[in-house]
């Protein structure tokens, strides 16, 4: 399905962004920071941020918090648009990708919908 192939170029993303991640500059990574965690969690709590004692987890729980309302879908879209953006030549591994939906549609429960109503993943975490 679409979204099924959706969550598998997803999780090559995010694969590469792992393994280029000493590449990618403070605010680059709070941008692919922000987008994974609003397309693997959803909306963060409003309460919660980290104090000025850490300001790391305070930048990004700020960039996470700046994609408060946007689906869960589309944080996954625009973390791949990121991803090709800054990396014009990257494309998930097209030989594996069926493979890879059929396992990721597995982990995220094969007899619910791939996602909500809302474009949400349908509440279910992405595998790490």
């Amino acid at each position: 399905s679409e979204a099924a192939q959706l969550e598998a170029e997803f999780n090559a993303a995010v694969a590469e962004v792992s393994a280029i991640k000493f590449e990618l500059g403070a605010v680059e990574k709070l941008r692919f920071y922000g987008l994974f965690k609003q397309a693997t969690k959803g909306d963060n709590a409003f309460e919660g941020r980290p104090g000025y004692l850490d300001p790391v987890g305070g930048a990004k729980w700020d960039a996470w918090a700046s994609r408060r309302g946007l689906s869960r879908l589309d944080a996954a879209k625009l973390y791949l648009g990121l991803l090709k953006a800054r990396d014009r030549g990257w494309r998930p591994n097209t030989l594996n990708l069926e493979e890879d939906a059929t396992s990721t549609a597995a982990a995220f429960g094969a007899d619910r919908p791939a996602h909500g109503a809302d474009g949400s993943f349908g509440g279910r975490e992405a595998p790490r």
